[in-house]
């Protein structure tokens, strides 16, 4: 083996582990963590106080929607009645009302999910869930577990914590969410303000990265402490793996087309021959980036994203190109090169049946 081939496969060895060590590093420290802890302005409310769970489900970009599931788990009622069976009968049922235009409704309509239909600005009417503290006496009972389908939309402001302004899914896979949450409480007969407070928050969407902020009213916060409503934002965006695998992709995508037009240029403009079996590659290139551009994660299925536009739309041209380039040098390679049945070319044949001199 030449020094030269031997210096190539330690370079090929050194630079494979290298990418492997890179990928694995890359796959475990920055894969999308849970939501993690929702801030707490102040933990003190006067009045009942309901504490929930949040668990984030999906995000779907592009039905616009972030899935929430939420559990009831502390009454602060049970605590006041000490458990005491007789007492916490007592206890009014509690309705939890969300706000409608924030939700997307159940049937996928553009309509509100409230009893009236018709998108209002006013106090919503209808609960979303009813809770009721008794109910911890039986053995027989529904869980205090409720879903929310959250629309969505483009910020109009940048969140604290991600400091981007938000765009939609033509960025992919630099786009970035916000959905809010609104929820607020209170008892049934006595319509008595009843406190929220979202005390966990867990869950991973795959291949996103969510983090929450609540409200803060810089005029007035203590209307918020007061009223114990839940008004929450959710901030989303692509997980950094996601991103590093789609700048990886195409960056892959230019390479390959570099290497390609310059065997072009090489057959083309210096004339060097080109075996058939080469033909191939460009050829099965060109259908390889197509199954590259759809094992993005996440992407959009329709053209027409940033990634379409500084990847796969030039890449393609420049393949385009150079697969024509190769094929029209092997069809028009000079008749003196092309090998006849014997397997010699003419000049090869002449040279052989000349006689010698002596």
């Amino acid at each position: 083996m030449s020094r030269f081939c031997s210096h190539w496969l330690v370079a090929f060895m050194i630079s494979a582990w290298l990418a492997i060590a890179g990928a694995l590093a890359i796959g475990l420290l920055l894969r999308p963590g849970p939501i993690g802890k929702i801030p707490v302005d102040d933990p003190f409310y006067g009045n009942r106080t309901l504490s929930l769970g949040m668990d984030l489900v999906n995000v779907d970009p592009v039905a616009n929607v972030l899935v929430l599931e939420w559990t009831v788990d502390d009454d602060t009622c049970f605590h006041d009645k000490q458990g005491n069976a007789h007492a916490l009968l007592s206890c009014p049922l509690v309705n939890i009302f969300f706000d409608p235009n924030l939700l997307m409704p159940p049937d996928g309509s553009e309509q509100p999910s409230d009893v009236s239909d018709v998108a209002s600005s006013g106090v919503p009417t209808q609960p979303l869930f009813q809770y009721n503290v008794s109910t911890l006496l039986f053995e027989v009972m529904n869980e205090p577990f409720f879903r929310t389908q959250v629309i969505m939309y483009k910020p109009t402001r940048d969140s604290e914590l991600s400091g981007i302004q938000g765009t939609s899914v033509d960025k992919y896979p630099f786009d970035n969410y916000q959905a809010e949450v609104f929820m607020f409480a209170s008892e049934v007969g006595t319509n008595a303000s009843v406190g929220l407070s979202v005390d966990s928050a867990s869950g991973t969407a795959f291949g996103f990265q969510v983090y929450g902020d609540l409200y803060d009213d810089d005029d007035d916060n203590s209307n918020h402490i007061n009223f114990g409503y839940a008004n929450i934002f959710l901030t989303v965006k692509r997980g950094v793996l996601v991103k590093a695998y789609v700048i990886i992709i195409v960056i892959a995508m230019w390479l390959i087309d570099l290497v390609l037009m310059a065997i072009a240029i090489k057959a083309v403009v210096y004339g060097y021959k080109i075996e058939a079996s080469v033909l191939l590659v460009p050829v099965a290139t060109l259908f390889a980036f197509s199954s590259l551009r759809a094992s993005m994660p996440g992407a959009p299925t329709s053209f027409g994203a940033v990634i379409d536009f500084v990847g796969t739309l030039p890449t393609l041209a420049y393949l385009l190109v150079t697969t024509v380039m190769c094929l029209m040098s092997f069809l028009m390679r000079h008749e003196d090169q092309s090998p006849n049945a014997n397997g010699k070319s003419p000049s090869q044949l002449e040279e052989f049946t000349s006689p010698t001199p002596r």
